[in-house]
């Protein structure tokens, strides 16, 4: 009996282990970005302006309040977003994983799938200039992608995006269905007020360290 006991004990413990483990693994999982996901990218424009304005030149990160597209859903997420207000410039990083890319092909079929079995997808930058305008910018023709785990990234870049007066920004995502743009979802990446004790105040920015590997030629 005593043989019994500790044997299940055992396999008790084992359990909680294992289970431990899984939950630490998820975790990890769930907040990791890969390198190349998290840098700043140049393209040709935002280049451009850093050789005219290289001893000016200033990059901002910011703290996506609501990094999701949906608070129960989320199949879309948020992170890393970089902008060069002055050089009218902003990039962030969109994820999601094969749940929501399983459950988008059993709506739609492998017509909305890559070669490389990655979503179809495009991305568009909406922009309040307060309550008179709303702006849509096209994304940049240079993307980056990646694939960690079960998840899915795109470092989305946007150009000729003027900060001034700017509200808020949203990142709206698009599943393309043949000549059809589905859209998917939205969500916050920049703001440049948010309200306190019912009053705006002025949502900070973090300035971002250029590292010398990123610099353009």
């Amino acid at each position: 009996m005593k043989k019994v006991t500790r044997a299940l004990k055992i396999s008790i413990y084992c359990f909680l282990g294992l289970f431990c483990l899984l939950v630490l693994i998820r975790i990890v999982t769930e907040s990791y970005y890969p390198k190349d996901m998290k840098r700043l990218y140049f393209t040709d424009e935002l280049a451009a302006y850093y050789q005219e304005n290289t001893e000016q030149f200033q990059a901002y990160t910011q703290k996506i309040r609501a990094p999701y597209d949906d608070s129960d859903e989320g199949n879309f997420f948020a992170k890393h977003v970089i902008v060069v207000p002055d050089g009218e410039h902003l990039q962030v990083c969109v994820r999601y994983n094969d749940s929501t890319l399983e459950e988008l092909c059993a709506e739609y079929g492998d017509r909305i799938l890559n070669q490389d079995g990655s979503l179809k997808l495009t991305y568009k930058l909406r922009v309040s200039y307060g309550e008179q305008e709303t702006v849509t910018y096209d994304m940049s023709n240079d993307s980056f992608i990646s694939e960690r785990f079960m998840y899915h990234y795109t470092k989305v870049l946007f150009d000729g995006v003027p900060f001034t007066d700017a509200v808020w920004m949203r990142v709206d995502i698009y599943l393309l269905d043949g000549d059809v743009e589905r859209p998917l979802g939205s969500i916050p990446v920049y703001e440049s007020v948010v309200v306190v004790d019912e009053q705006p105040v002025p949502y900070k920015l973090k300035e971002y360290k250029l590292k010398k590997s990123e610099r353009p030629a």
